[in-house]
């Protein structure tokens, strides 16, 4: 798709996650959770049918599915696995300056 075929949707997803580390991995968690969700429907289960795969009440399958804050990874991979799927982590750069390089978390300060 050419650039001025995107809408403005598109463009800001891309400049927030350029510029926004943590709305890159907010973006990344939920673009994740869209992609089991599609693998449900394509596999014709409720759910019902994952709450019961994952032995939790379909509510905390409802959350997850809506981008529930509360959710955690483990409970992503648990949806994953129970949709057939399996998660996995891949290197995909070097750790940017913001995040205060060497290791550091962002806003931690160096003891001297």
């Amino acid at each position: 798709m050419e650039k001025e075929e995107r809408d403005y949707l598109d463009e800001a997803i891309e400049h927030c996650s350029k510029s926004d580390p943590a709305f890159r991995a907010e973006w990344a968690v939920h673009t994740l959770v869209l992609e089991l969700v599609r693998r449900r429907i394509d596999l014709g289960l409720t759910q019902q049918d994952v709450a019961k795969r994952m032995g939790i009440a379909r509510s905390r399958v409802a959350e997850i599915e809506n981008g529930g804050a509360t959710t955690s990874s483990m409970r992503i991979a648990a949806y994953a696995d129970a949709v057939g799927m399996k998660l996995g982590v891949s290197k995909v750069a070097e750790p940017r300056a913001e995040y205060g390089g060497k290791g550091r978390r962002p806003g931690s300060k160096r003891v001297k």
